[in-house]
């Protein structure tokens, strides 16, 4: 098995503030990048910003900013929200950088020298909320998929030569080379590929904002050009042959999987450089039935969300509502509902049961007892961890969520079946058994909460005596440590709101 990993986030354009969008996206991805640190993968983790296009030029006139000031002011914010939501990139790539530009040049010479690039005359609809064509037949009424305005282009551009790998791609898809989650994106990518490809126009001359194309000054490289290669940058930039010798998985949001599914692929097939194994496609988060976005004005602040409830809170709530693949609607009555149902009533609760019953009946000490033929322990590692450790393989942590929360309540229903408070009184030996295996399950349940309440988990970790997590704590050879005094929390882990 290759252990070198590389996950992306796409690069965030920035002609406006993050969102809850961008937000979600990063999140995803640090807890998948979490999920390998911990199971021992060698992980390169990349988010950054795309800095170039006309939406930039516009946005920087109409701010009275020049277009470096405005990329320079808002590419700050996009590196503070990956830090204020509790995230750790490995690097954050700008498109403005010297590297960056450089290796575009280096792609683009590459393919002229292949002969996958000419120069033609373009004539088409193409939205710029979007940076995408559309052909005729996709449009609904008269706009773009995504609900953005089109309007037709007529000028000279540059192509790449994307017709020639279409047949290419299909059999990429068939054959689950990419793999594409959830399945149901990679039916309308076949679908796409199969309705059939057409050169694509790679160069714009409207605009001045973005990298000239080698030898023509007259033209800017399209910005989703320039955008792409940026995962190249960071591999070549990290290691030499990174990106050859790694695993390497894209996060996106579904209205960009056009561009990392056929227009990347295919141009890594004309580079010969090795494809992406998976692309992890997630809904929008909507409002009021509209997707929740900077061009709509609807955006929401996740530093304000962040302020509010907390980072370790919000992080919960974006993985436990979006199943990936779906939209999700946005509510704060449901981090609301979220802290209080799950966190403070479910796994707070089991929590402070347990340690409170462990002070009155154990001295608050780990008891050193045979646990092995107690049914809910065995269940819990021959049933419960190895179907959360499948859905951790899948990367669906949706459902690793829903799991955590069965053992939670699973072992609260075991505290009310058994009655420990009883048991200490007159079985003394059959109390300590029912608190060891509760302190398994709690062990348990913070060990997999490590990718996404991180904080939280190591506070628990802490107290349990455990130094460093890892997915070996899930398997039964790892038990808690026999004798370890663990006091009970001076205040709730989580507080309802």
């Amino acid at each position: 098995m290759n252990h070198n990993v590389y996950i992306s986030t796409p690069i965030y354009y920035v002609n406006d503030k993050p969102h809850i969008g961008h937000a979600y996206t990063t999140v995803l991805s640090d807890v998948i990048a979490r999920y390998y640190q911990f199971t021992n993968f060698r992980v390169l983790f990349s988010s950054g910003t795309d800095e170039h296009g006309i939406k930039i030029e516009e946005s920087a006139k109409s701010n009275n900013l020049t277009a470096q000031q405005l990329v320079d002011m808002n590419s700050r914010y996009f590196g503070e929200m990956i830090r204020y939501m509790g995230c750790h990139v490995t690097d954050f790539i700008r498109t403005t950088e010297t590297r960056h530009k450089e290796k575009v040049i280096a792609v683009w010479n590459l393919l002229v020298k292949k002969g996958y690039i000419y120069k033609g005359y373009y004539q088409g609809w193409y939205s710029i909320r979007d940076e995408c064509f559309f052909k005729e037949s996709e449009l609904i009424d008269g706009k773009a998929p995504t609900g953005a305005e089109v309007s037709w282009v007529e000028e000279e551009s540059y192509f790449f030569a994307l017709s020639k790998f279409q047949n290419k791609l299909i059999d990429l898809y068939e054959k689950d080379y990419v793999k594409i989650h959830p399945e149901f994106r990679k039916n309308e990518v076949l679908s796409f590929l199969k309705s059939g490809l057409e050169d694509l126009s790679i160069s714009r001359t409207n605009f001045n904002w973005g990298i000239n194309v080698p030898d023509d000054s007259q033209h800017v490289i399209y910005v989703w050009i320039d955008a792409l290669v940026n995962y190249i940058t960071v591999c070549d930039a990290y290691e030499r042959n990174y990106w050859e010798n790694s695993q390497i998985i894209h996060v996106l949001g579904k209205d960009i999987l056009r561009f990392h599914a056929v227009y990347f692929p295919a141009l890594l097939v004309a580079l010969e450089m090795k494809l992406p194994d998976s692309l992890i496609v997630h809904g929008w988060w909507i409002k009021k039935q509209e997707k929740i976005s900077k061009s709509l004005k609807n955006a929401i602040d996740p530093h304000m969300l962040v302020e509010k409830y907390g980072v370790e809170i919000i992080r919960y709530y974006m993985i436990k509502e979006m199943k990936v693949g779906s939209d999700t609607n946005f509510s704060e009555e449901d981090i609301v509902k979220c802290n209080n149902t799950d966190l403070a009533n479910n796994f707070g609760n089991l929590l402070q049961r347990t340690l409170m019953l462990l002070k009155k009946g154990a001295s608050s000490t780990v008891p050193d007892v045979d646990i092995s033929n107690d049914d809910f322990y065995d269940d819990l590692y021959s049933n419960l961890i190895p179907t959360i450790l499948d859905s951790m393989r899948n990367l669906d942590f949706f459902s690793v969520l829903s799991h955590l929360q069965n053992i939670s309540n699973r072992a609260n229903q075991y505290i009310e079946c058994n009655k420990p408070w009883e048991l200490y009184k007159n079985d003394e030996h059959n109390f300590k058994i029912k608190i060891k295996v509760l302190l398994e399950c709690i062990k348990c349940i913070y060990v997999c909460l490590a990718c996404i309440m991180p904080t939280t988990s190591k506070r628990i970790m802490t107290m349990l005596g455990i130094t460093s997590i890892d997915v070996r704590l899930l398997l039964k050879t790892h038990s808690l440590e026999s004798g370890l005094v663990i006091h009970p929390l001076q205040e709730p882990l989580f507080c309802r709101l």
